[in-house]
């Protein structure tokens, strides 16, 4: 992967050019949604999340979602509206992940929900929302089949460690490319054909001099950087504070290996074959929503949206 030199100036620009759509694109919405609370979001796939996860709490309010494009542009709103005093802004809620930056320069508020752990996707690998899946999509709900999801359970355990141990220099590095505020390639193509999934298998093929040489836009990440935030970087919990595209996508590899077994006539880790039209690269978030435990502080957060708009929260 190429590092490319870039133009400070151009970058503030550019970014001031996102920052004007995003508002734009608001405001339109806002026009055509006046009785309802905005949600903003970073992407398409939190909206899938946040959108199941709301009508589970069954709170009863009405909202529409807006897709920012990104966790930057979505407290660039934030900063937008809260200083336009006809922007409307008790009425939007925005919605981050924590990444390994928390809330940037952003100023904590009533109004902005940042996640527990890295991102949503985190909340979606884990035995619980592994075994309803078994149960459900992969059909495992007739007598014996507990002997399939203790397997199952047993080798996501295994193959998962694995990942994490041979992943850890590459969430380390990332930890410390945040934390120094360093600007980054494209993380999901640094990683690109770099890790697969077998049936009992984790295969990862990113090295140390790799990921140091490739990570930066602009040169090498030495460890002379890296060294001293080691301690801080340990005590985070790896399945939850890692990044968490890399385990979601790690657990949907699995569990695709897992189908492609599961329709064998003779399968290797399943007792017998079984139809199932479930797939994991697009019916994932979804599903993992729809059985997944739901954060105290999301809870919290959604009930905290009065139902009744005449009341407002202040932004501060």
């Amino acid at each position: 992967m190429s590092t490319l030199r870039t133009d400070p100036v151009a970058e503030m620009a550019t970014a001031a050019e996102a920052e004007e759509v995003v508002l734009l694109n608001f405001l339109k919405l806002r026009g055509k949604a006046e009785e309802d609370y905005i949600f903003a979001v970073e992407g398409g796939d939190d909206v899938t999340f946040y959108r199941t996860i709301t009508k589970r709490v069954n709170h009863d309010i009405t909202y529409r979602f807006f897709d920012c494009g990104g966790k930057d542009n979505v407290l660039s709103l934030f900063k937008l509206l809260s200083g336009n005093s006809e922007g409307g802004i008790e009425f939007v809620r925005f919605f981050v992940d924590r990444d390994f930056d928390d809330l940037k320069e952003a100023p904590e508020s009533p109004l902005i929900y940042m996640t527990p752990s890295y991102s949503f996707e985190n909340l979606l690998v884990n035995e619980g929302v592994l075994k309803c899946v078994l149960e459900g999509e992969f059909r495992c709900n007739q007598l014996g089949d507990d002997r399939d999801i203790d397997a199952v359970v047993t080798l996501f355990n295994e193959l998962l460690e694995i990942f994490l141990e041979q992943t850890k220099n590459l969430n380390f590095s990332i930890y410390t490319c945040r934390v120094r505020k360093l600007k980054t390639n494209n993380l999901d193509e640094l990683t690109k054909d770099k890790i697969s999934v077998a049936i009992k298998k984790v295969n990862i093929r990113l090295t140390d001099e790799y990921i140091a040489e490739n990570i930066l836009k602009v040169g090498r990440l030495e460890d002379s950087v890296r060294v001293e935030l080691f301690e801080e970087f340990s005590k985070l919990s790896p399945q939850l504070r890692w990044r968490g595209k890399y385990i979601y996508t790690f657990f949907t590899d699995f569990l695709s290996v897992l189908k492609d077994d599961r329709g064998k006539k003779q399968p290797e880790v399943f007792m017998r074959k079984a139809r199932m039209t479930f797939n994991p690269k697009t019916d994932a978030v979804r599903a993992f929503t729809a059985v997944c435990d739901i954060p105290e502080c999301l809870r919290e957060f959604l009930a905290s949206v009065p139902s009744d708009r005449r009341v407002s929260i202040d932004a501060a």
